[in-house]
């Protein structure tokens, strides 16, 4: 089993001495900001092997994190697994490249993601072991309480994003809790070489409410607002004034949860420095090559989707 102390180039080893393999050569993956992957090739063969530790800040368990990857493979939303055991999942590569925004500016592809996660949240009953439940609301809180005792640099804008949680949390109707993602960016939606896709990172999975993943998929992707009810369609739910203006409150709290946990990364993150610059280098070309970087790029995406909500619903 992986210690959480050994050295990259002990975890590669310990990766390459697996019963998997016959003459294996791992080559270190760019993309994530918050564990560590390498690119297996062994013979004719490909596979991805993800590496990740508990990170209480963030709420990240690998014993919840299992779950959620056996769940994903199951239902058909994930590459097929090849092994797991506690900090480690190999799992078949998938060759098609990730999404761009680029791509998202194609309507049936945004569709095809859509049906994926529905697909996903119609899963529910493959979660077979331990898991949790992910508010986006109450991550705020968490993240705003340790920042504050932490000293963060954005300690004076904490109340007004508490205040805000609250206000949002007190406006969400009653829903059916759903197997979620809860970090759908474009990057970790993967063509899987047949015309379909495939969905990674489960750091976050757990269950939750069904927009936790289609409104943070419509952000971060940079859906246009006059899309939404149509996407709201694409997923199967009647696009009526009531959905829009939940569908609203998840954009807004998605993005504000995905601001402030940039900054606690600024305080928490083991993660290697030039490990991050190259993921953001990949991410958002152009800005800072850290979590500063990150922080600036999500503030500038909440303030809009907070001001688009308030224009169109009024304050919240």
């Amino acid at each position: 089993m992986i210690d959480p102390g050994w050295s990259q180039d002990q975890i590669k080893a310990y990766i390459l001495e697996l019963p998997l393999w016959r003459a294996p050569r791992a080559t270190p993956l760019l993309g994530g900001l918050t564990n560590l992957s390498w690119l297996i090739d062994d013979n004719s063969t490909r596979s991805v092997a993800r590496v990740g530790f508990d990170i209480v800040p963030h709420d990240m368990y690998d014993r919840f994190i299992r779950t959620a990857i056996c769940a994903a493979a199951d239902i058909g939303v994930n590459p097929r697994l090849r092994h797991i055991e506690p900090s480690l999942a190999v799992m078949e590569y998938v060759p098609g490249g990730s999404l761009s925004l680029d791509d998202l500016k194609n309507w049936a592809q945004v569709e095809q993601v859509l049906l994926l996660l529905r697909t996903l949240h119609r899963g529910t009953s493959k979660l077979i072991g331990p898991t949790r439940y992910v508010s986006y609301f109450e991550a705020v809180r968490g993240y705003c309480r340790q920042l504050r005792a932490l000293g963060s640099r954005i300690t004076p804008e904490l109340p007004e994003h508490e205040k805000l949680a609250d206000a949002l949390e007190a406006e969400v109707l009653p829903f059916t809790p759903a197997f979620t993602q809860n970090d759908p960016l474009p990057q970790n939606f993967i063509r899987d070489g047949c015309g379909g896709l495939k969905l990674v990172d489960w750091d976050h999975g757990g269950v939750g409410h069904p927009f936790n993943d289609v409104a943070g998929f419509l952000v971060n992707g940079e859906i246009p607002r006059a899309l939404w009810p149509a996407a709201l369609e694409a997923y199967g739910i009647a696009a009526d004034r009531i959905a829009v203006r939940q569908l609203s409150i998840f954009a807004v709290i998605a993005t504000l949860r995905e601001y402030l946990w940039a900054p606690l990364q600024e305080l928490v993150s083991v993660v290697p420095g030039e490990k991050v610059a190259a993921a953001m280098g990949n991410l958002f070309p152009g800005e800072a090559a850290d979590y500063v970087g990150y922080g600036a790029v999500n503030h500038r995406r909440f303030l809009r989707v907070l001001a688009q909500h308030c224009q169109e619903f009024g304050g919240s």
